[in-house]
C-alpha cells in the first residue's frame, strides 16, 4: 500500500510542478484594474513571476456602466524602463486566445522596474492607465525545460514501483500445488 501511495504522490507531484511552469497566453496575474473615461480597464501579465524574455500582456476593456466587453476598442500597450527606449505594441483580439481580451507580446531585455501603460481608444474616447511592474531575471535554461527532461525519469520510477508491487502481490498470493488437482480425483 505504501508503494502505491508513493507512485501516486510521484505522479501527481510531477504533474503539479509541470503545470505550474510559466506559460504564455491570455490571462496570468492581475496587474491593474481601473475605471477611467467610461472604461473598466483590466490588465493581466504572463508569465508569473514576470521575467525577462517573451511576455504576454492581456487587456480586458469593458464599458464601466454595463460591464460589457468592448471588443471594438483600439488598445495600445507600452512598456518602458527609465532611461531606455520604450516598446509599443497594438493589443488585438486576434492575438488573444480568449477573444474577450486584447493581447500583446513583448520581449523584455533587462530586469528591473518597468512602467506599463495601456491606452484605450473607443466609443468613450481616449483613456490611459499606468502601473509599475518588477521584471525578474530570466530563468536558467534548465529550469525552463526540466519537465521535458524529467518525464523519462518519472516513467522509469513508476515502472520500478510497478515491478515492486507486482512481486509483492505474487509472493503474497497462495501458491498452488501442481499435484493438488490430481489428488482430488
Amino acid at each position: 500500500m505504501k508503494m502505491r501511495r508513493l507512485a501516486c504522490d510521484l505522479l501527481f507531484g510531477w504533474l503539479f510542478l509541470a503545470s505550474s511552469m510559466p506559460a504564455r497566453g491570455d490571462g496570468g496575474s492581475l496587474r491593474l484594474s481601473e475605471t477611467t473615461g467610461g472604461y473598466r480597464i483590466t490588465a493581466f501579465t504572463s508569465p508569473t513571476p514576470f521575467r525577462v524574455g517573451w511576455v504576454d500582456i492581456s487587456v480586458l476593456v469593458q464599458d464601466a456602466a454595463s460591464g460589457q466587453a468592448m471588443l471594438e476598442a483600439q488598445v495600445t500597450v507600452r512598456m518602458a524602463q527609465r532611461g531606455q527606449p520604450g516598446l509599443e505594441c497594438q493589443a488585438t483580439t486576434e492575438a488573444a486566445t480568449n477573444k474577450l481580451l486584447h493581447a500583446a507580446q513583448f520581449e523584455l531585455s533587462t530586469p528591473g522596474r518597468w512602467e506599463m501603460e495601456v491606452e484605450v481608444d473607443g466609443s468613450h474616447g481616449n483613456a490611459v492607465v499606468r502601473c509599475e511592474l518588477e521584471v525578474a531575471e530570466h530563468l536558467p535554461r534548465w529550469l525552463e525545460i526540466w519537465p521535458w527532461i524529467s518525464w523519462p525519469a518519472l516513467a522509469i520510477a513508476l515502472f520500478g514501483i510497478h515491478q515492486v508491487l507486482t512481486r509483492r502481490l505474487s509472493h503474497a498470493s497462495p501458491r498452488r500445488d501442481p499435484n493438488a488437482s490430481s489428488k482430488r480425483g
